[in-house]
C-alpha cells in the first residue's frame, strides 16, 4: 500500500509541474539563440569571382542551302487536235491509241480526200483558163498599141488600150491561183499528223467516222518540253536566293539517284488558298520520250 501510494504522488507532481519545466526550457533556448549569434563585423565585402565564358566573333560568310521538296512534272502543253476539214475516217495510224508516244509528223488519222481532190482539180482548171484569158488579154492590148500608134496619136483612152480588161483579167488568175492554193491546203488537211513529239492521252476519232470541220480527233501531250512545280513555306522561300536569278534544281529518282537538273526560274504569283504553299516553275527540256506522264 505504501509503494503504491507513492507512485501516485509522483505521478501527480508530474503532471503539475512538467507543463512548467518544458516552458521553462523553450525559453531558455530561446534566450540562448538571442544572445549567441555572432556580432556582425564591419568591413569591405569579399569580391566576387567572375563567371568563365567563351566569347567568339561571328562573321559573314555565304553558306550552301538545301531545301529538300516534292512537287508535280507537268508537261507545259497539250494538244486537243480537231479535224480542219469534214469528211469520213477512212484510216487510223496503229499508233493512235492511248498512252501510246509518237514522234512530230507522225499519221494519226486519214480523211477521206477524194472530194478535195476533185476540187483541187478543178481549181487546177479555173487557173489554166484564167491565164490563159490573161495572155488573151495582154497580146490584145499590145494590139491595141499598136494600131493606136499607128494613127499617130499620143493619147489614147484606157478602154481603147484595154487596160480594165487586163486588170480583170488578172484578177480573175489571182483569184483562181488562190482557190489553188485553198484546193491544196484542204487536201493535205485530210492527213491529220502529230504537231510535236508526244503521248496520245485522249482518243476521240474512230474509223469509219464522220467528222465535221472542227470535229474532236484526240488529245497529244507534250513530253519532252515539262514544267516542274514545286511547293515551299513562306519561310523557306524568305531563306532562298532571288528566283529571278535561277535556282539550281535536281530531280532525284526513287533510289535517290539524280535524273535530271533543272533550273527554277519563276515563282507562282500568288500563294495556294488551301496550303498557303508558294510554287516555284522551272522548264525541264527533254530530248525524246523518256518519261510518261
Amino acid at each position: 500500500m505504501g509503494t503504491a501510494s507513492t507512485a501516485n504522488n509522483s505521478a501527480n507532481k508530474l503532471k503539475r509541474w512538467g507543463p512548467a519545466c518544458l516552458i521553462l526550457a523553450g525559453f531558455g533556448l530561446a534566450v540562448l539563440i538571442a544572445t549567441g549569434k555572432p556580432k556582425p563585423q564591419a568591413g569591405p565585402l569579399p569580391p566576387k569571382t567572375a563567371p568563365q565564358v567563351e566569347v567568339s566573333t561571328a562573321k559573314v560568310q555565304p553558306r550552301h542551302l538545301q531545301i529538300e521538296s516534292q512537287g508535280t512534272l507537268e508537261s507545259r502543253r497539250e494538244a486537243r487536235l480537231t479535224a480542219e476539214v469534214s469528211g469520213t475516217v477512212i484510216a487510223t495510224s496503229d499508233h493512235f491509241a492511248r498512252g501510246q508516244a509518237l514522234n512530230k509528223g507522225d499519221l494519226l488519222v486519214q480523211i477521206d480526200p477524194r472530194d478535195f481532190e476533185i476540187a483541187l482539180a478543178e481549181a487546177s482548171a479555173q487557173v489554166a483558163d484564167a491565164r490563159q484569158l490573161l495572155a488573151t488579154e495582154r497580146g490584145r492590148a499590145r494590139q491595141a498599141r499598136r494600131e493606136w500608134r499607128d494613127l499617130g496619136s499620143q493619147e489614147a483612152n484606157d478602154l481603147f488600150l484595154r487596160k480594165p480588161q487586163l486588170a480583170s483579167a488578172e484578177s480573175a488568175l489571182a483569184a483562181a491561183e488562190a482557190k489553188l492554193q485553198r484546193a491544196k491546203l484542204n487536201l493535205e488537211r485530210t492527213t491529220v499528223t502529230a504537231p510535236f513529239a508526244g503521248v496520245i492521252s485522249q482518243v476521240d476519232a474512230q474509223l469509219g467516222q464522220f467528222l465535221p470541220v472542227g470535229g474532236k480527233v484526240g488529245t497529244l501531250t507534250d513530253t519532252t518540253q515539262l514544267e516542274l512545280k514545286l511547293p515551299v513555306s513562306s519561310r523557306e522561300l524568305k531563306l532562298m536566293p532571288s528566283v529571278a536569278d535561277g535556282i539550281d534544281t535536281h530531280i532525284l529518282a526513287e533510289d535517290g539517284s539524280r535524273l535530271l537538273h533543272t533550273r527554277i526560274t519563276r515563282l507562282q504569283p500568288t500563294a495556294d488558298p488551301q496550303s498557303r504553299f508558294h510554287y516555284l516553275i522551272g522548264d525541264v527540256q527533254l530530248t525524246d520520250n523518256s518519261i510518261s506522264l
